[in-house]
């Protein structure tokens, strides 16, 4: 581990990202100290990529004396659980043109942060969710206890929270909220603990599935599960295929083509020739996830279809069967 650790250091030192990267990567599996303090020496690195790859290893190990630095890292100012929830749901700004574009590798263009210059998005979200790990106290544990408030839609924002802090340790209380009696917060929940990839909550909110008339949550439990990707689950994806409802039949179509398995083609079948347009646009574009090359004679019909988009859809689709088929 010391020879390990003694290459790593080393190789920080490199002027090319994409080692750097990697090596940042690799000190995040060793839980000592020493790596953690290699790690720190990179988050002032010019290369955004470089201290994102840093900073989430550092919320691997979950050392608390990293926290500070973190903080720093944020430029919170006051607040710091206010600065952790903003940084944990940003998302990609709409794009710029950039003149003459940035340099190939790593980097993208972006420069070393300062006063004047604000750290990048990504970093910022990294940031967050690392903290949020080496110090529940901050945003994690506020969140778990409004789990238990008297009002649905602070217990509902504590969820949402939770869910963009990718708190795990928030497991188990929200799977004991699959049994609230408002529904919307068991929706919330299922779509929570989905995102979140709980393989503890599959049999409850499959049996929630087989009881519920409710179309919403219905429709919240497929993409749940469709989320966590759990082979033990795809056979409802076949059962929900044949629901009353359309919008569940839609989203069964969609998680049926994430499956992969050729297996489920006869499932989608029927679906390509559904009263809904959404519904045999879905089975399409399922069945081109799925490889299934052997299904063009049931597709070719719907290049008549009086919807034109389900027609786009389809030849589309059948354009990339007749690739997948050459290869």
């Amino acid at each position: 581990m010391e020879q390990c650790l003694e290459i790593l250091q080393r190789t920080i030192q490199s002027e090319d990202g994409n080692i750097k990267k990697a090596a940042a990567q690799c000190l995040g599996l060793i839980e000592s100290t020493h790596a953690a303090n290699i790690l720190m020496k990179l988050l002032p690195d010019k290369i955004w990529q470089v201290r994102e790859a840093a900073v989430k290893s550092l919320g691997k190990l979950g050392f608390p004396e990293t926290a500070d630095i973190l903080v720093k890292m944020l430029k919170a100012e006051g607040d710091v659980r206010k600065a952790i929830m903003e940084s944990a749901t940003l998302k990609a700004p709409p794009p710029e043109k950039a003149p003459g574009g940035g340099a190939p590798g790593l980097g993208g263009g972006a420069k070393k942060p300062d006063a004047k210059n604000e750290e990048v998005w990504q970093v910022k979200k990294a940031i967050a969710l690392a903290l949020s790990n080496i110090k529940p106290e901050l945003a994690v544990d506020p969140l778990i206890a409004g789990l238990q408030h008297g009002n649905a839609a602070v217990v509902m924002a504590s969820m949402v929270g939770l869910m963009n802090l990718q708190a795990l340790k928030a497991e188990e209380p929200i799977i004991a909220l699959l049994n609230h009696e408002d529904w919307k917060v068991q929706k919330t929940a299922i779509t929570v603990l989905g995102r979140l990839r709980s393989e503890k909550c599959l049999q409850q909110i499959i049996n929630i599935f087989n009881e519920t008339k409710n179309e919403a949550v219905k429709v919240e439990v497929i993409v749940a599960l469709n989320n966590i990707k759990h082979e033990g689950t795809y056979k409802l994806f076949a059962a929900a295929a044949e629901d009353d409802s359309s919008d569940v039949r839609k989203v069964a179509a969609i998680a049926l083509g994430n499956t992969k398995d050729e297996e489920f083609v006869e499932a989608l079948i029927p679906l390509l020739e559904d009263t809904i347009p959404s519904v045999r646009k879905a089975a399409a574009d399922a069945v081109v996830n799925l490889k299934a090359s052997d299904s063009l004679d049931k597709l070719v019909p719907l290049l008549q279809d009086k919807e034109e988009e389900v027609q786009t859809s389809v030849a589309l689709a059948i354009s990339k069967l007749f690739l997948l088929a050459k290869l």
